[in-house]
């Protein structure tokens, strides 16, 4: 599936990276490579000792030369999924059966399954992939009506691909990646506190929200709707045919953001893993802890938590391994991903690693491989080595490939395999 060519030029400088990384060089890199891979444009957010650097090139509109700005709106597709975990987790708890809450909060709607398995259904398991179908979630027209989330879990939405959410196997047995659970999250919680506060923009930097609503300045947003003075990137298909902008459903795949407003919400989410005393804490570990692999291992390299997967990795001390959170993430027309150390001794002055948001298909996947290499190369982690794993530049071989396997995929051939196990 991977093929090995020529390796890309390589940004480590000569001496030791210990804190900022170099801006410019890195936006030069990313200048070229979305020449190389036919990309539209790139917003990325590069995060050492807690600090987020925004590094920014190419277009959000190529018809209107349009340049990617910091403050450019990109969709975040499945990177929606952590930022929606913790809010439900917020509200929730993990444990909690979700057909008990949707009837506790009025929806008529309840999930269904064999055996009983519905009834077994908890909030845990519709944000860690381990209950209910529908992988992808597909987009609908701008200038259509949107479903509401009852229409969309009922299968009355059937028009635009979405057929009734139902458990299909018992509820914790296996991992499979699962839209279909974001989908019933988002009706639970639109259910218990109406749509407006459920899907509330997210806030300032280390300001959580308190049953939906946001504190400081949005970070993520959930809504649909541009606001004033913003500018929304344009997707596109392999090859340059513009996508105009697809609705998608916020919590599995909609939300809105910048990188560098993502980044500062993964440094939040690290800082309160970390810190006791955060009213997050506690939010924070049970997204983050050690658990069971179901069948995440083999999707994309890496162990579920809750709503964000989470890799272990040699970090020089047998006892102390470093701890990455990680998501993967594509709508038509866009991929995304993010990569961040928030534990162990290469965290130990904050989190340290890197968001990219790119306006592209398939070729934007290859060009985010590209790219995240570069930003690691720059940033140093320990356990991190480019030989393990082939050079982007050979491609990746998609063939026999369902489209929505790719992206994890591609990630974790060319990125996470480069990364040593304790």
């Amino acid at each position: 599936m991977l093929l090995a060519r020529a390796s890309l030029r390589p940004l480590r400088s000569a001496a030791k990276r210990s804190l900022a990384v170099d801006a410019t060089q890195l936006e030069d890199t990313a200048a070229q490579l979305l020449k190389r891979h036919g990309v539209a444009g790139v917003q990325a957010a590069v995060i050492d000792a807690g600090e987020v650097t925004p590094i920014n090139a190419g277009f959000a509109d190529v018809a209107s030369g349009t340049p990617v700005a910091t403050s450019t709106l990109f969709q975040l597709a499945s990177l929606s999924k952590p930022v929606a975990a913790r809010r439900a987790l917020t509200r929730f708890d993990a444990d909690a059966p979700v057909n008990d809450l949707l009837k506790a909060h009025g929806s008529p709607w309840r999930v269904e399954g064999q055996d009983g398995w519905g009834d077994a259904v908890t909030v845990s398991h519709l944000i860690d992939h381990s209950a209910l179908g529908l992988h992808y979630v597909p987009g609908v027209p701008e200038s259509e009506p949107k479903p509401s989330s009852l229409e969309l879990v009922s299968g009355r939405a059937e028009k635009w691909g979405y057929a009734a959410v139902e458990c299909v196997k018992k509820p914790g047995s296996a991992f499979a990646y699962s839209g279909g659970g974001f989908l019933v999250l988002q009706h639970l919680l639109e259910c218990a506190l109406g749509p407006d506060k459920a899907l509330a923009p997210c806030g300032g930097r280390f300001g959580y929200e308190l049953d939906g609503a946001p504190t400081g300045e949005s970070l993520v947003d959930f809504g649909f709707d541009v606001p004033a003075g913003k500018t929304h990137a344009v997707g596109y298909r392999d090859g340059g045919e513009g996508l105009g902008r697809l609705w998608f459903p916020p919590f599995a795949a909609g939300a809105m953001g910048t990188a560098s407003g993502l980044g500062e919400w993964l440094c939040g989410l690290s800082k309160a893993h970390r810190d006791r005393g955060d009213g997050m804490h506690a939010v924070a570990r049970l997204m983050l802890e050690r658990r069971k692999d179901l069948g995440a291992g083999a999707f994309m390299g890496a162990r579920m938590g809750r709503g964000i997967f989470i890799r272990d990795v040699a970090s020089g001390d047998a006892r102390n391994p470093d701890r990455w959170m990680l998501h993967q993430a594509a709508n038509d027309g866009f991929r995304g991903l993010f990569l961040v150390c928030f534990d162990g001794p290469s965290a130990a002055n904050g989190p340290r690693g890197l968001v990219v948001l790119s306006n592209g298909d398939n070729d934007a996947m290859l060009f985010n491989m590209a790219m995240a290499r570069a930003m690691l190369e720059a940033l140093e982690p320990a356990g991190f080595d480019l030989g393990r794993v082939p050079d982007v530049a050979a491609g990746f071989d998609s063939s026999g490939l369902k489209q929505e396997e790719i992206v994890n995929l591609g990630l974790r051939g060319l990125v996470l395999n480069a990364f040593l196990e304790p």
